[in-house]
């Protein structure tokens, strides 16, 4: 299925520019918010899917993609205000927003600082709430327990994980990038080589990688600490319906963080469960999740 899409950007206020594709003829609002290691054209395949029901901004967030990246960030929170503000220069009043991985921790923290902004949170296999820990090792590349790193330069010397996807980065290693994916999040269906190599070149433009692990290190908005990570509890201040999908295949989000996220939840929520279906489950069901985002919303 084929659609126009268009390209667009918003200045912000900050001074970062957000890239971002445009499509649908639908009334109502729908934001896509990718995930760590991709850009906006790792969500394409929903906007055919939903361009009838929704006008669909699908955004590169800052540091990915064709975004700016003029100044660096610690925290989530700093990204899902460039949202907001993505929205105020856009003029729009609200929306539902989707995210998937790291864009759902993304979105979790936009719903819960802009609630009015909000109408629906649609979480595909969603980051947990108590973040995404990038564990220390040892000289033999043994996890140490309970160890955080101090700083985004020792976090950057990470020789076991970090390390050496810092490195793939820069030298734009698609072999071994293709390989470390096709383990991780195409475990299931794996994409034909054309959109393989579009998907690793999409990839490849994001400039902020050791900021992304450090914020996953240290997001928690639970009501408990994570070893040294306080929890702020933000997650008791979303309030609008939550969609949550999850694979029953995937390997980065095991299936009880994912199940204590869900349940963390205080309002109107619905979990789906999508079996055969790997982290990158815009490969697997872009088909199913885009018409159980259709029913959701429509019912709302």
């Amino acid at each position: 299925m084929s659609m126009n899409i268009k390209s667009g950007q918003a200045k912000l206020t900050n001074g970062e520019t957000l890239f971002c594709r445009e499509a649908g003829s639908g009334e109502k609002n729908l934001i896509l918010l990718h995930g760590q290691l991709s850009s906006s054209r790792h969500m394409e395949p929903l906007m055919p899917l939903l361009g009838d029901q929704f006008h669909i901004y699908n955004v590169d967030m800052r540091g990915f993609g064709d975004s700016s990246y003029h100044n660096r960030f610690d925290t989530l929170d700093e990204l899902s205000e460039d949202i907001a503000d993505f929205c105020r220069v856009m003029k729009i009043k609200k929306a539902s927003f989707a995210g998937w991985s790291t864009g759902g921790a993304v979105l979790m923290t936009l719903a819960a600082n802009h609630p009015d902004l909000v109408e629906n949170l649609i979480m595909i296999a969603a980051v947990s709430y108590k973040g995404w820990p990038v564990p220390k090792c040892d000289e033999r590349f043994q996890i140490i327990s309970g160890s955080h790193f101090a700083s985004k330069a020792e976090m950057a010397k990470d020789p076991r994980f970090v390390g050496p996807i810092l490195a793939m980065l820069e030298n734009k290693n698609h072999a071994a990038m293709m390989e470390r994916l096709a383990y991780a999040v195409f475990n299931v269906s794996k994409p034909s080589e054309q959109e393989g190599r579009e998907l690793t070149e999409a990839l490849f433009k994001q400039r902020c990688c050791i900021d992304i692990y450090w914020a996953l290190d240290n997001f928690n908005i639970s009501t408990q600490a994570r070893d040294i990570v306080p929890g702020n509890g933000k997650i008791n201040a979303i309030t609008c319906p939550v969609l949550w999908f999850w694979g029953d295949s995937d390997l980065l989000l095991p299936r009880d963080s994912a199940d204590q996220t869900f349940e963390a939840f205080t309002g109107k929520k619905e979990k789906i469960v999508l079996e055969r279906c790997a982290h990158y489950a815009l490969i697997d069901r872009a088909q199913t999740i885009a018409e159980e985002i259709k029913r959701f919303t429509r019912s709302r």
